[in-house]
Formats: C-alpha cells, sequence, structure tokens
C-alpha cells in the first residue's frame, strides 16, 4: 500500500516524518487509517489543514472519503473528526475503537 503512494509522498503527508505506520503492540497508526480511506497519510482527522504557528501545519482529510470513519475518541472527546469523515460519498464508515474497527454500513 505505502509503494502504491510512494514513501516518500507517504512520508510527506505526515505531520512528523519519523513517525511509522504502526504503533505500540503493531497497531496501525492514524497515518496508516488515513492512507487507506483516503490515499493520503495525513496524521489527523479534521478537515483540510491548520497552521497553530508559523512553521508548524498540521494536516488533515483533504477531500470527503468515498468511505467515512468514526471514532470512540470523540466520545471521549480527545479529538473531533471532521465533516469529511462524517460524511463519505458512500454510507459506509469504519469505526475505529481502542483494541479493533468495525464497519458499519
Amino acid at each position: 500500500l505505502a509503494f502504491s503512494r510512494g514513501i516518500d509522498l507517504v512520508e510527506a503527508d505526515m505531520d512528523d516524518t519519523t513517525a511509522k505506520l504502526t504503533g505500540r503492540f503493531g497497531h496501525c497508526s492514524q497515518e496508516l487509517i488515513n492512507l487507506l480511506l483516503t490515499g493520503q497519510s495525513v496524521s489527523n482527522v479534521f478537515d483540510n489543514s491548520l497552521s497553530p504557528s508559523g512553521e508548524l501545519t498540521c494536516r488533515g482529510v483533504q477531500a470527503r472519503p468515498a468511505i467515512g470513519y468514526l471514532t470512540q475518541l470523540e466520545a471521549m472527546r480527545y479529538l473531533e473528526v471532521g465533516g469529511y469523515y462524517k460524511t463519505p460519498r458512500f454510507p459506509i464508515w469504519v469505526i475505529g475503537s481502542t483494541s479493533h474497527f468495525t464497519v458499519m454500513f
């Protein structure tokens, strides 16, 4: 999957170029989830990009994907999923929890 995007582009998409696509205990990172669902390995689930400071740009989902994404972390108020993921082109969502994913349609 990473080769289809190109390793250089996968790394360039990420906010932290030293980040890995798999996290602790082999769990997939948010970058890998975004790569699977949108084709870009951006680090965040909000819409578009934010620039909280002059040097830092946080990249989010750039367009409405075919399949959406929802997460338990939003219900716990750790983050907010952007509208692109909440309103995908097709009524299919991947729902992430602490230990597994579910597909809802």
